[in-house]
């Protein structure tokens, strides 16, 4: 297995390639990841998948450069999010003053629902940063892909229609994994489930 990281796009976001018995996976697309992926493609590198922790536009504005490179990839997504990339972000980007302009998704937004699985990775529901939060873990290699719901000495905001009890319920979840996991956040450097869970007192 073959991990990549790359930090881009306005808010400092992580993106990562994932190569697992040759297929390639992208989990999360900011805005920025065009020359990295372009990168990729050159080094050889396939990409099939690409996975979307949730839907807040620092993880989803870089898929049209994604697909200009990789464009039989096949987005997903939970669907509880996509009213989020689709409308939601832009009131969001109001909110912070920053340009409508700048906001491009692929048209028509094509994805596919998350089903338990996706190659190497279950899929883990976490609402609570948005109402269809997803983490991606797996369960050979004790690796967490964790979004914007788990951080470094840190968890998501709930403000930007995400629900606080549902988030601490999600967390509660991730504390039943196995304590060595390592956790590789949508943000800031990795850390694990033990360190974390003694944080959060679960």
């Amino acid at each position: 297995m073959i991990i990549k990281q790359r930090i881009s796009g306005m808010v400092g976001t992580n993106s990562y390639y994932v190569n697992y018995n040759d297929k390639g996976y992208l989990i999360d697309a900011p805005d920025g990841i065009g020359k990295w992926t372009r990168e990729l493609k050159v080094e050889g590198y396939p990409l099939s998948h690409i996975l979307l922790t949730h839907g807040h536009f620092d993880h989803v504005m870089g898929l049209e450069e994604v697909l200009s490179v990789y464009p039989e990839a096949t987005i997903y997504l939970s669907s509880e999010d996509a009213s989020l990339v689709e409308e939601g972000n832009k009131e969001i980007l109001r909110s912070f003053g920053i340009p409508l302009s700048l906001y491009s998704i692929p048209s028509p937004f094509i994805y596919n629902d998350y089903s338990s699985s996706i190659g190497p990775f279950r899929v883990i529901k976490t609402p609570g940063h948005t109402k269809g939060g997803v983490c991606l873990y797996i369960e050979d290699e004790n690796i967490l892909f964790s979004g914007d719901t788990l951080f470094e000495e840190g968890e998501g905001r709930t403000d930007l229609g995400g629900d606080w009890k549902e988030l601490v319920e999600s967390l509660r979840n991730l504390s039943l994994l196995p304590e060595k996991t390592t956790v590789f956040p949508g943000h800031g450097g990795k850390t694990d489930i033990k360190r974390e869970k003694m944080r959060l007192g679960f």
